[in-house]
C-alpha cells in the first residue's frame, strides 16, 4: 500500500480523464467525475462479479470497489432523458486504488484504467466488452 495526499491523488485523477483521447471525451457530457475515499455501503450493493481483483495486497481477490458509473449510459437514452439535468456519475475511490497499489506509477496506470473502464460504461459497454478490450476490472 503506497500514501498519496487527497491533491496528488486528484491530480492523478486529472491526469487520467486528460489522457482520453479526443475521438471520445469530446462525447462526454453532462458528467461529474467524483473522488471519493471509500466507497459507501450504498456504491458496495451495486458491486458486480466481475468487479473482484486479485492482488499481493489484496491475496484472496476480495471485492475492491475501485470506481462507479451512476447514470444511464448513451445507448440507453430515450427521447426523454433530456428533461432531467442531474448529471451522470462517474467516482474513483482512493483508499481501494491505495491498497492495491505498488507504487506511484503503478497507482497512475491504475486509476487510468479504471477512468477509462467507468467511461466505457458511460458509452454502454458492459463488462464483458470491457475485459475483451483490455479493460476488465482492475
Amino acid at each position: 500500500m503506497i500514501q498519496v495526499s487527497d491533491d496528488e491523488f486528484d491530480q492523478i485523477c486529472q491526469q487520467a480523464y486528460e489522457s482520453i483521447p479526443e475521438r471520445f471525451s469530446r462525447h462526454i457530457e453532462n458528467v461529474a467525475f467524483l473522488v471519493e475515499d471509500q466507497p459507501s455501503w450504498q456504491h458496495l450493493e451495486r458491486l458486480e462479479d466481475g468487479a473482484s481483483i486479485q492482488s499481493p495486497c489484496n491475496p484472496q481477490g476480495s471485492k475492491l470497489l475501485l470506481g462507479l458509473y451512476s447514470g444511464v449510459a448513451l445507448p440507453n437514452r430515450g427521447e426523454s432523458y433530456g428533461l432531467c439535468n442531474t448529471p451522470d456519475t462517474i467516482t474513483l475511490f482512493k483508499e481501494p486504488h491505495l491498497e492495491v497499489s505498488q507504487s506511484v506509477d503503478d497507482l497512475r496506470e491504475r486509476v487510468r484504467r479504471t477512468m477509462v473502464h467507468e467511461i466505457g460504461h458511460y458509452f454502454g459497454m458492459d463488462e464483458d466488452q470491457l475485459r475483451d478490450m483490455g479493460y476488465g476490472s482492475a
